[in-house]
């Protein structure tokens, strides 16, 4: 079948009113008027098919009441399309191609959507149409007049999204008319204006403060602000004439259209407010006369650079019946002009019909209790010295202590999610038998991973081999792919944990679960914030290595205080692989609170096609030791490497020396007749050091330097 007969198919299944249109024009090819009340039938769809579809001819959409109450949202340049994804992001939590079709078109893109009632084609701000009544759009798989082809952008969605109306959006319906100048955006006006432009604007400002309940007080606050940002700024006076005059003549203009309905309407009164915290936020509960309630939940709160606090709002109104005020919109609460923004928005609403709800003050005094409580913090608590404390717990030791954060980190490709990934196999199936040389839990533990940086076919390899390396015929695992930081989705986790009663949680790797600037202290707060709101459950976090740092001196990738904020850390390094195989992994123990340093801990894997095993180093095994001489630890290391034969930068990065040190040293054991260097670059042991022969050289006799 092809594509123009598929695509038909799903317009008729949509219940749409299509017609033939010029290919590489948007001129319909038949008279269309009549097919704005009627939909085509099938013998005259059969007809355009062979008479213009099928020669390469475009397909129209008829929008309006026709084709269900179709609306068009025709986005023409980047810029609008840019902030009508803002406001979805906004007023929505979903993805707009999870729920409804979106088009690429040749400028710009499209969004259907189905309202309760159309109104006609109109331009409510440049480079945005809203195509209804009296309007058609061209569609795909259709040719624009410069060439490119109309793509569905989520070609498996099935519906369109049913709505009220656009303010479900954050779009003004006031628009109507080709050219209709755009609306006033007042919090980019608040930033001022240049001369000429400052008596009209603060007039236009006041006017929408007033219609959006502000008393002129208020107003006045607002106003002022604008007119200390122009240039040059705008004297307080004439400010103070413009809100006037906006005021009375607003006043005026209401008592000329007010109806005896509206006179008679009565504002519902607060009579109690509650605040309930929450794991990561408030609720208030606002009751109103007359049997209402407003229940409004700020979460995810946090404070920028600026000292501003935003926080993600939802606002519900039972009546008992619940209605959604809106879900998830970020308001800054310590702004006035967000504050406005979210009461004009809610007074936009028809929540009632006997009474005005007071969103301004229901709004302003969430934002005033939300920023109390946040400031204050909690209360103080006594601390007793004549009281049993209990030993350091762990949930896998040495490596895991119980309810608390732990870090490994090291460079990419240095097993760090196979340490992970083997950890979190022993945790939920606890084996008697372990060759580890760890202390496991007694029953299993449920055991979350959050992915930030793989997928999932990786991940489930890995998981698979490893298990059946460790011998476990069955075991199953929380896997979650994310890709917003974690304290975006806190809600989802501390669900899934509760649900699930996860006892162990990893995160792969910590800037992907942080965001942000890694190097910046604020997305540390962030994420130990989120991590504080989940209760007691072990955390494990994977990072990588610092590059400004070397040896004995590496730490977590970022910000100092991700390793400030850790319990413990392990460094994991990777070693050479041995003749036999075995890939060498040492477990560095560089950070422990209320403990001294483990021991490191020496892993071997070994893999094949779909199997990981591992066990500990043989304790039998030579490495390098401190307490002997640089050129008896080289002497070691190229005794356990494959041909006894290593470059000069991997035996840096084992001694944690400086390539020039390293280079040096083998020098002076050229010239006493221990190592040689090989035309590839290696240095290696003469034959009678490699079988062992050292003669009468004393292994921990220093050499001269």
């Amino acid at each position: 079948m092809k594509a123009i007969q598929q695509y038909i198919q799903r317009y008729l299944s949509w219940g749409f009113s299509i017609i033939p249109v010029k290919s590489r024009d948007k001129v319909p090819l038949v008279e269309w008027k009549q097919y704005q009340s009627r939909k085509p039938n099938n013998k005259e769809i059969n007809n355009w098919l062979k008479a213009y579809w099928n020669k390469g001819e475009n397909i129209g959409i008829v929008c309006g009441g026709v084709s269900g109450n179709l609306t068009v949202l025709d986005f023409d340049t980047n810029s609008a399309w840019k902030d009508f994804k803002s406001k979805w992001k906004e007023f929505r939590s979903d993805e707009i191609t999870d729920v409804t079709p979106v088009i690429k078109t040749g400028r710009g893109h499209q969004v259907y959507i189905k309202l309760n009632s159309v109104g006609r084609t109109r331009k409510p701000t440049a480079g945005f149409d809203i195509k209804g009544e009296g309007g058609y759009v061209v569609s795909p798989p259709s040719i624009h007049p410069n060439g490119a082809t109309y793509k569905l952008l989520n070609p498996n969605i099935k519906h369109i999204l049913k709505i009220k109306d656009l303010a479900e959006l954050g779009i003004s319906e006031g628009g109507s008319g080709q050219g209709r100048k755009p609306p006033l955006n007042t919090a980019e006006t608040l930033e001022g204006v240049t001369q000429g432009e400052r008596d009209n604007t603060c007039i236009q400002m006041a006017g929408r403060y007033k219609k959006q309940g502000l008393d002129i007080k208020e107003t006045l606050v607002l106003c002022k602000q604008f007119a200390d940002n122009c240039k040059p700024p705008f004297p307080h006076d004439q400010v103070e004439k413009c809100v006037n005059s906006a005021y009375r003549y607003q006043d005026n203009n209401s008592r000329q259209h007010k109806t005896r309905d509206s006179e008679e309407v009565p504002i519902l009164p607060i009579k109690k407010v509650s605040v309930t915290e929450l794991d990561n936020g408030f609720e208030l509960d606002f009751t109103l006369k007359a049997k209402k309630k407003v229940i409004v939940r700020v979460k995810n709160l946090r404070k920028d650079s600026n000292h501003n606090v935003s926080g993600a709002m939802d606002i519900n109104y039972l009546k008992p019946k619940l209605i959604v005020g809106f879900r998830r919109a970020t308001v800054n609460l310590t702004s006035l002009s967000s504050r406005t923004q979210a009461a004009g928005y809610l007074k936009g609403r028809k929540f009632e019909t006997k009474y005005k709800i007071p969103w301004n003050e229901i709004i302003y005094r969430t934002c005033d209790k939300t920023l109390g409580r946040y400031r204050t913090g909690n209360d103080v608590e006594i601390i007793k010295s004549n009281i049993t404390v209990e030993p350091l717990k762990y949930l896998v030791e040495p490596f895991l202590p119980l309810g608390v954060p732990t870090i490994i980190f090291g460079s990419p490709g240095h097993t760090k999610s196979l340490v992970a990934t083997l950890l979190a196999a022993i945790v939920q199936v606890p084996k008697s038998d372990d060759s580890l040389g760890v202390v496991t839990p007694v029953t299993p533990i449920p055991v979350m991973y959050l992915d930030f940086e793989n997928n999932k076919d990786e991940f489930t390899w890995r998981w698979v081999a490893i298990t059946k390396g460790i011998g476990v015929e069955k075991s199953d695992i929380y896997y979650l792919p994310c890709s917003v930081p974690l304290a975006e989705m806190a809600d989802k986790v501390r669900k899934h944990i509760g649900e699930y009663s996860i006892g162990l949680l990893i995160l792969d790797s910590l800037v992907g679960a942080a965001g942000g600037n890694p190097n910046d202290a604020e997305p540390v707060v962030f994420l130990m914030n989120a991590l504080k709101t989940f209760g007691v459950v072990t955390t494990l976090i994977l990072a990588h290595t610092s590059k400004e740092t070397s040896g004995s001196r590496k730490t977590p990738y970022g910000s100092v205080f991700y390793e400030a904020f850790a319990r413990s850390v392990w460094r994991c390094e990777k070693g050479q692989e041995l003749s036999d195989g075995e890939l060498l992994t040492t477990l560095t123990h560089t950070k422990a609170n209320r403990s001294s340093k483990h021991a490191p801990v020496k892993l071997a894997w070994r893999f094949s096609e779909d199997t990981i095993t591992v066990k500990t180093a043989a304790a039998s095994e030579e490495e390098p030791n401190s307490s002997v001489t640089l050129a008896s630890n080289i002497t070691v290391i190229l005794k356990n490497s494959p041909d006894c034969r290593l470059k000069v930068r991997p035996l840096a990065e084992m001694l944690n020396k400086s390539a020039e040190t390293i280079r040096m040293t083998l020098k002076r054991m050229a010239k006493s007749g221990q190592v040689e260097h090989f035309p590839d670059k290696t240095w290696g042991l003469i034959e009678s050091e490699a079988n062992g022969d050292r003669g009468t050289q004393d292994e921990n006799k220093p050499m001269p330097e």
